[in-house]
């Protein structure tokens, strides 16, 4: 797992790029993205270069999500791959949490 962060708008991004599944990757993301929440709670996870979820990256997702809404921001996602879309629209992640077809649409938003 390899994750870029920079800052857009007052909203931090994360690029993410390869999978996030259970132990390190999941960990690392984990570790990366979470810290964050406390200094900047409205972050956006840009998830175009990840190729794969399993369920410990998807309740990942779901706890930073409710990390961000605890400290009154809020959590985005973008760039969805088809098949990470079709994990996350099964899950029913995506009734919950937003997601946007691009970058800039979810810094925006």
């Amino acid at each position: 797992m390899e994750i870029h962060k920079h800052t857009a708008g007052g909203v931090v991004v994360f690029r993410c790029h390869g999978r996030i599944l259970v132990g390190s990757d999941c960990n690392a993301f984990l570790t990366a993205v979470r810290p964050q929440i406390d200094v900047t709670p409205d972050v956006v996870l840009n998830l175009g270069g990840v190729n794969y979820i399993d369920s410990a990256g998807i309740g990942a997702i779901v706890r930073l999500y409710t990390a961000a809404q605890v400290a009154g921001g809020r959590l985005r996602i973008s760039n969805l791959t088809p098949r990470v879309f079709d994990l996350l629209h099964i899950s029913m992640v995506l009734t919950v949490i937003e997601a946007y077809a691009t970058e800039e649409e979810a810094v925006a938003a």
